[in-house]
């Protein structure tokens, strides 16, 4: 009997996006509807998003998903980007996350990594 509905396997991506504006990348509102646009894009259900805004500057947004999570934590200061989101399954597209963010932000320069997870073996 399968009770999960999604497969163990998944893509966890690891991204860092650097020369950013300062005033784009520590504003609280812009950065949240943008990882929800990004988010939606890549078919993922989100369950709820949590958002923190740091003094002087800096963000960490959290949205959790059905499928599993994103993380985005900013550094205005030093106009980079981290990220993550990791999906479970197979209907989401995490990659057009990746897409979204890199699109609207325009990173002068980018690191992105992107790893396979979980044994699609033990899944059938």
């Amino acid at each position: 009997m399968q009770i999960n509905s999604h497969k163990f396997i998944g893509k966890h991506i690891l991204g860092e996006l650097y020369g950013i504006p300062y005033d784009i990348i520590n504003d609280l509102d812009y950065m949240k509807t943008l990882l929800i646009k990004g988010t939606e894009e890549a078919n993922a259900t989100i369950c709820e998003t949590i958002a923190k805004r740091f003094d002087p500057q800096g963000l960490t947004v959290l949205i959790l998903l059905s499928e599993s999570h994103v993380s985005v934590h900013t550094y205005p200061e030093n106009n980079s980007v981290f990220f993550d989101i990791f999906t479970c399954g197979i209907e989401c597209d995490p990659d057009k996350f990746v897409k979204k963010i890199i699109e609207e932000l325009k990173p002068a320069k980018e690191k992105i990594l992107s790893v396979k997870r979980g044994n699609e073996d033990e899944s059938k």
